[in-house]
């Protein structure tokens, strides 16, 4: 992984109750994360790298690292299963789907992007009821 960012995140949250919409960006740092796909349409993941999250409070904008590796809470992105169709790669794995759009596929280059509409990002004391945006991902083969 080269790259992996957010730069059109919303989130809601329930603080005290009391819902509260906040919009993030994250950036990737300290890459050491890779995917392999086999013969076998399985697609294993290792390694990790630490998201620079920003979102806005009440009080202003503030920061948070969060280092994500696989092993730790189990998956980090892509792991199981997958299939291409026309732009769309889907992996699945233990009953869960990913679905990203191939934004580019070369000799050298993976690029995606995944809706993360839905899904519960960690943002403010585990709190968010739902997230939206898009990550946009790359991968540099070696």
């Amino acid at each position: 992984m080269t790259s992996n960012t957010v730069d059109d995140g919303s989130a809601t949250a329930r603080i005290q109750g009391f819902p509260i919409t906040s919009d993030f960006t994250w950036e990737g740092k300290d890459y050491n994360y890779q995917l392999t796909f086999d013969e076998d349409n399985k697609v294993a993941e290792n390694g990790g790298l630490t998201l620079v999250l920003t979102y806005s409070t009440l009080i202003g904008p503030k920061e948070q690292e969060i280092p994500l590796n696989t092993g730790d809470n189990g998956d980090v992105l892509l792991s199981g299963a997958y299939s291409v169709s026309s732009d769309q790669l889907t992996v699945t794995d233990d009953g869960e789907t990913v679905t990203a759009t191939i934004d580019e596929l070369t000799e050298t280059t993976l690029r995606l992007s995944v809706k993360i509409a839905n899904v519960s990002p960690q943002l403010i004391d585990g709190t968010v009821e739902n997230a939206t945006g898009t990550n946009k991902i790359t991968f540099t083969k070696q």
